[in-house]
């Protein structure tokens, strides 16, 4: 995946994580992980010794365009949780979330 030729690449997907997390953050810290996965991926908010976090886990098994989607979708589940505390796992929220992500992917997204 890659952006329109007036912006930035981004060419792995902590590349894309950063900038989803610089102009559209969520209520957490995110961390990103791949795995051996039966499914393509998760998003779950965890609590460790720093506090909570957002753990996103990839399938290993997915190609760079598959696993860039999957991380597009399960960033929006973390960004949710800050529009709404318990969002529906596919509601209004996620909505929202998910179009401001793929706006940030289109350079359509302002930070302002």
């Amino acid at each position: 995946m890659t952006r329109p030729k007036n912006k930035r690449k981004a060419d792995t997907l902590k590349d894309w994580l950063r900038d989803f997390s610089e102009q559209i953050p969520t209520s957490h810290p995110v961390r990103l992980s791949r795995h051996a996965l039966p499914y393509y991926g998760d998003c779950e908010l965890r609590e460790g010794k720093g506090g909570k976090f957002f753990r996103i886990r990839i399938a290993k098994h997915l190609d760079k365009d598959a696993a860039f989607l999957v991380l597009a979708h399960e960033y929006a589940h973390a960004l949710a949780h800050y529009l709404e505390p318990d969002p529906d796992d596919h509601g209004a929220a996620f909505g929202l979330a998910y179009a401001a992500t793929w706006a940030i992917v289109c350079g359509e997204a302002d930070p302002e």
